[in-house]
């Protein structure tokens, strides 16, 4: 089976950009969420947390994009990287990894609730693969662009399992499918790279993370629990 995932390069920006009354307390906020802490380790790993995006800031306002990359790493990036390993590790033939950069006329949930900032919001390539009868119909040439290589990537995955089967003028790269040793991923924009890595630095640190306090989150089972 061969597996197409993604997100977009500012996923969270919805819940932070322009909103007041932002305070340090999102770390533990979000950490109780996942992880079952007692007080002592929910003081202890928000400071790691908090350090390794904030370091000492002290004005919450100076940090709202780290806040966003935070936020964006907890609930889709490292996420993200954790199920496609499982994918792999399960028998999983090939799966490509996006990532959607593109800020136009049809980015779903910006234009949707009138967001404003930078990047790609949650959802936003949806309004790129789907005609949406709300959304504006003026297209600028670049808008067109992105809607081609978009909907071509799909429909060629959904006909052969292999989103670039040659090369072409739209799409004049190859997707390459993750391995163990390079977490492929696509960025499509106007400009489309295939980069080798996904946020390395900060899925690392999530990674050493989860792996430091895997018996605290939320549902874990060890593979000795018996069924």
């Amino acid at each position: 089976m061969s597996i197409l995932i993604g997100n977009t390069n500012n996923e969270r920006a919805h819940n932070y950009y322009g909103k007041k009354n932002l305070n340090f307390d999102i770390f533990q906020d979000h950490l109780q969420i996942a992880f079952n802490f007692d007080d002592e380790h929910l003081l202890n790993t928000k400071e790691i947390v908090k350090k390794q995006y904030i370091g000492n800031e002290k004005n919450i306002d100076e940090v709202e994009n780290t806040i966003v990359q935070f936020s964006s790493d907890f609930y889709y990036y490292h996420p993200t990287k954790r199920n496609v390993m499982k994918y792999i590790d399960n028998g999983a033939k090939k799966v490509y990894n996006y990532l959607f950069s593109y800020d136009g006329n049809r980015n779903f949930l910006k234009k949707t609730f009138n967001l404003n900032g930078s990047g790609a919001f949650h959802a936003d390539e949806i309004g790129y693969l789907f005609d949406i009868s709300f959304m504006d119909k003026t297209l600028t040439i670049e808008d067109m662009l992105i809607v081609d290589r978009i909907t071509t990537l799909w429909a060629n995955f959904v006909k052969s399992g292999n989103p670039t089967p040659v090369p072409t003028e739209l799409l004049p790269i190859i997707w390459k499918p993750i391995s163990k040793d390079s977490f492929y991923t696509l960025n499509i924009d106007t400009a489309m790279e295939l980069k080798s890595g996904f946020f390395e630095d900060r899925m690392i640190f999530w990674d050493t993370f989860f792996e430091k306090y895997k018996y605290f989150v939320k549902g874990f089972r060890s593979k000795n629990d018996s069924a």
